[in-house]
């Protein structure tokens, strides 16, 4: 019993300092980002220096996570968790296919969401009156500081974690109820918006098991935040004032998740499949 009880203590410590990690990694460098873009738009949009600083800044970051340089007694621990490795190319084609459908389908959902429930929009920099470049940069360099930090910290050092105490399922449905709510924070809690983020969280974290890699799901996170970021969010007040039913694309979005939830799901069980045989 007393074994037991010291089992269990260390497995909880180890999920919550793997959380806290996690957080760390997810959350301080757009932490970073958001004050270094604010200086820099203060400072003069012209001279786009904090998109290039902070690239430097998460480089730098991703050497270490991924297992680079002092200290050598956690190099491998560091590897192994952040699944940062290339898997087999016929893998990656297919869980790009798998993201790239839910993408679809989970962008069709939130435009839903946002006719059906009234919630908050989500904030965002005011790119009017920036130059071309400058915006550009700015979208691309949040895109990319989103998707790396957040892939790395939840799917790669929580998801490994959780794998070693858990089933594949029961870890990943862990994580999507662990992850989702921290999207509160900017997008509200609003419960419709909640559960719209616990879906896409249990797509990225199946397709990081199922992989056994963080990389395709960076490159479909990365495309999902330039879409909603440039796309999507900007025009989410709008969508607001519009009555369900009243606006042909409400309709056509609706058509959009019918047609790419179920080939999103088939895509995955292709995947797994794969996954079995290859991996």
């Amino acid at each position: 019993m007393p074994e037991e009880k010291n089992l269990s203590a260390w497995k909880a410590w180890d999920i919550a300092r793997s959380l806290a990690f996690a957080l760390v990694i997810a959350l301080l460098p757009q932490g970073v980002w958001t004050l270094l873009l604010d200086k820099n738009l203060m400072t003069g949009a012209a001279l786009p220096w904090a998109p290039i600083l902070i690239v430097i800044v998460l480089w730098l970051l991703w050497q270490y996570v991924t297992g680079k340089w002092w200290p050598r007694s956690t190099a491998e621990f560091r590897r192994i968790h952040a699944r940062a490795i290339v898997p087999p190319s016929d893998v990656f084609g297919w869980a790009l296919l798998a993201g790239g459908f839910s993408l679809i389908a989970l962008t069709g959902a939130w435009i839903v969401i946002f006719q059906l429930v009234k919630v908050p929009g989500n904030p965002l920099p005011n790119f009017f009156g920036l130059p071309v470049l400058t915006a550009v940069l700015v979208i691309a360099v949040a895109s990319c500081i989103g998707a790396i930090t957040e892939e790395m910290g939840f799917r790669g050092y929580l998801q490994v974690t959780l794998e070693k105490y858990f089933s594949a399922p029961t870890a990943i449905i862990i994580l999507a109820i662990l992850v989702s709510p921290w999207h509160g924070v900017t997008q509200g809690f609003v419960w419709p918006v909640l559960l719209w983020y616990f879906f896409a969280d249990l797509v990225f974290a199946t397709m990081a098991y199922l992989c056994r890699s963080i990389l395709p799901g960076i490159i479909v996170h990365l495309v999902g935040l330039a879409i909603f970021f440039s796309i999507i969010w900007p025009r989410d007040m709008y969508r607001l004032n519009i009555h369900m039913g009243s606006d042909i694309w409400f309709w056509i979005h609706v058509a959009q998740m019918a047609i790419f939830i179920p080939l999103a799901l088939w895509a995955l069980i292709r995947l797994a499949r794969l996954r079995e045989a290859v991996l």
